[in-house]
């Protein structure tokens, strides 16, 4: 049910994505007499986050969705490079295709929650080689071995929250972040991952 549910929002995102990064050209109407703040509309970002030896590193673009009185919604996607150790003790390197949501303030300072998924994953349900199979030679008997996997590989999520300053054309913002990683055969050690994000606005 939930990645049903996940591989519908994945190509709603897919469709609005184009429309979206030119979001910063549009105003809103309905603002009245309050001031609408273009420097926060789009940006091009980047963020580090990691726990131990653990890392995710991420490039992305972010835009408005909502915008009044500096509360709003922002929508953002991004490509990340990850390195992470499963809980079968082996080091797992993959690289995902995210789609987030921050609901929060976001003026000169900004506070806000946040959410998103691997968009990839809930299109293929898994694109990563997960398979742990070794392969040896035993006084000459070649022996196989398979290690026990996951009955089912869920589509990698995150929640978190963070906080930032704007300074115009560059933002500066802390993040926390509790993510489920899994694979078809494994699971990541680590769930909570913290770090910063570099936002370039325009």
């Amino acid at each position: 049910m939930k990645n049903s549910i996940l591989k519908r929002a994945s190509m709603v995102a897919l469709i609005l994505l184009p429309t979206l990064t030119i979001a910063h050209d549009i105003r809103i109407d309905s603002r009245s007499s309050h001031n609408y703040d273009r420097d926060l509309s789009a940006s091009l970002f980047t963020s580090y986050e990691s726990n131990g030896t653990d890392f995710i590193s991420t490039i992305g673009l972010s835009t408005n969705l909502i915008q009044a009185d500096h509360f709003g919604v922002q929508f953002n996607t991004s490509i990340a490079n990850a390195e992470v150790l499963a809980s079968d003790g082996y080091l797992e390197e993959y690289s995902a295709w995210q789609v987030g949501v921050k609901a929060g303030y976001f003026g000169r300072v900004s506070v806000f929650v946040e959410a998103g998924f691997d968009l990839t994953e809930a299109i293929f349900n898994d694109v990563r080689d997960d398979g742990h199979s070794v392969v040896y030679t035993n006084d000459g008997v070649t022996i196989y071995e398979e290690y026990d996997g996951y009955s089912r590989n869920d589509v990698d999520i995150y929640l978190g929250a963070g906080a930032g300053i704007n300074l115009g054309k560059l933002s500066l913002e802390g993040i926390v972040r509790w993510r489920a990683i899994d694979g078809d055969y494994w699971q990541a050690d680590s769930e909570f991952f913290s770090g910063m994000q570099v936002s370039f606005n325009f």
